[in-house]
């Protein structure tokens, strides 16, 4: 959550909705981190979402069009979870951590039965969501576009409900899935060979 924050305040945002700490004590979140000598470097949060308890994506949209809680009511029967404050260190900058974090939802979606997967994403990172199978919510928002966080940034909200087929899913992006799927840890190279991970993803 601090990396989240220091991110955040990098690019002057300071009262970021969505940055609440509500799901600290919550039972059904769980924390990614990537570390390096124990020191993170990038991380998400993911959050089973219940009728009981709102998102944090909901809860920051919502304001701006009540449809988001009727879309989100809908999948409850589903099982379904969100993924956000996908973060990295502005030490790692260039080295494309947020693409490799950003699949682990999908890597670990079956271990809890979770059946959809959505995320709010920047208009500058959609290509993320897209390699991964996710489509836009469309039937929200502006044709899915929220002016997100500020007038001066567009989001748009994301679900993939194809967390266990990964139909959409590129082909690439799908092989490294089932991969770690069937081996929670694992070492790997990555980013075209050009980083070695080690993967330790047992819950």
């Amino acid at each position: 959550s601090r990396g989240h924050i220091d991110v955040l305040r990098h690019h002057g945002l300071t009262n970021f909705p969505s940055n609440s700490i509500d799901w600290f004590d919550d039972k059904d979140t769980y924390v990614v981190l990537a570390l390096k000598n124990n020191i993170p470097l990038a991380g998400m949060r993911m959050q089973r979402l219940t009728s009981s308890h709102m998102g944090s994506i909901e809860g920051a949209l919502v304001k701006y069009d009540l449809e988001v809680t009727k879309r989100f009511n809908d999948m409850l029967i589903d099982n379904p979870f969100e993924i956000s404050a996908l973060w990295n260190s502005k030490s790692v900058s260039g080295m494309k951590l947020s693409a490799i974090i950003s699949r682990l939802g999908l890597v670990l979606a079956p271990t809890f039965g979770w059946q959809i997967s959505v995320c709010l994403m920047a208009k500058y990172v959609f290509h993320l969501p897209t390699s991964l199978g996710y489509e836009i919510i469309r039937d929200i928002g502006n044709n899915g576009i929220f002016n997100y966080p500020t007038e001066d940034f567009q989001a748009a909200v994301w679900r993939n409900s194809n967390i266990i087929e990964l139909i959409n899913c590129g082909e690439i992006e799908k092989n490294r899935i089932l991969s770690l799927r069937d081996n929670l840890n694992q070492k790997s190279l990555e980013l075209n060979n050009k980083l070695l991970i080690q993967y330790d993803l047992h819950i």
